[in-house]
Formats: C-alpha cells, sequence, structure tokens
C-alpha cells in the first residue's frame, strides 16, 4: 500500500468518545496514515497523521490523491516516523505505566480524601 486511510469522519457522536485503534495499527505498518481530525485523537498524533481539511469525501479524494503524488522518499520517512512513534510511545509498556500512575494518583486522592 502506498497510503492507509481511516475513513471514520467526525459527523457521528460517538467520534468524541472513540480512538479509532486503526489509526495506530496503520502507523505501526509504517505507512503514512491520512485521516478526519476526530476528537478522541490525542494531539500527540498531530504531526503523525495527514488529516483531511474538511469532513468530506471529495477532501478526502483530494487529499489522498496529494499524498500518494509525494516522492517514495518522503512517504517512506513519514511511515517510518510514525513506526517509530508507536513503538517508542504507545507501546504496552509506555501505556501501562500510564494507567499505572493514573491509579496511583487516583488513590492517593481517594486516601487523602481529596476530590
Amino acid at each position: 500500500a502506498t497510503v492507509l486511510v481511516n475513513p471514520r469522519q467526525a459527523c457521528q457522536d460517538f467520534t468524541r468518545y472513540s480512538f479509532p485503534i486503526k489509526t495506530a495499527d496503520y502507523m505501526l505498518a509504517g505507512k503514512p496514515v491520512i485521516g478526519y481530525r476526530l476528537e478522541a485523537i490525542p494531539s500527540e498524533y498531530d504531526n503523525h497523521i495527514i488529516y483531511v481539511n474538511s469532513d468530506t469525501i471529495d477532501a478526502l479524494s483530494c487529499k489522498i490523491m496529494k499524498v500518494c503524488e509525494l516522492d517514495l522518499s518522503t512517504r517512506q520517512q513519514i511511515g517510518n516516523q510514525n513506526r517509530e512513534f508507536i513503538l517508542t510511545k504507545k507501546n504496552a509498556k509506555v501505556q501501562s505505566a500510564k494507567i499505572l500512575d493514573m491509579m496511583r494518583r487516583f488513590a492517593y486522592k481517594k486516601k487523602n480524601n481529596l476530590s
């Protein structure tokens, strides 16, 4: 594949609460990833996902064409950066540490009657 696309649009309410995990899978594949900007996608992904300019199919089509027109070296560089981001910042160890930290903070607040 030259590029991987997550076509989930922001027009549905659930997109505010549901991170599209296939986006991370696509990034791990080491390819440029195109998608719509969704509220559930943290800003740390902004440098890795190539966002569509508006929430339309025509805009998605134009973005796909534009990315496919990039030279192979540029597409590979984007893909490699995506893969590295997932492998180093979103691996199981890092994500587990975030969950443990959140649980510790919650337990501390509960123990000390903090809200």
